[in-house]
């Protein structure tokens, strides 16, 4: 698999899973309720178990996937990355 190839499918993944959370986020306002999950393995390991912390560790990845792919030269390289 090609990085381009792996780029296309985390982003798709990535695509999915954010919009399962934003309706789930919708879902707690609307019933002002709280619920927990049980995080995966890798998150429980590193001591990450806060929604809260996880969510604000997901912001900063889309925030540096961002500043890493507006940069000139990689946007020169690289316009449409995911899909060639």
């Amino acid at each position: 698999m090609t990085h381009q190839e792996a780029i296309s499918k985390d982003l798709v993944i990535a695509l999915e899973a954010t919009e399962r959370l934003n309706k789930s986020l919708d879902r707690l306002a609307e019933e002002n309720g709280c619920s927990e999950f049980l995080s995966s393995h890798r998150l429980l390991g590193e001591k990450i178990t806060s929604n809260r912390n996880i969510l604000l560790m997901l912001i900063g990845n889309a925030m540096d996937i961002s500043i890493k792919t507006n940069k000139p030269g990689f946007k020169a390289d690289y316009p449409d990355y995911f899909t060639k």
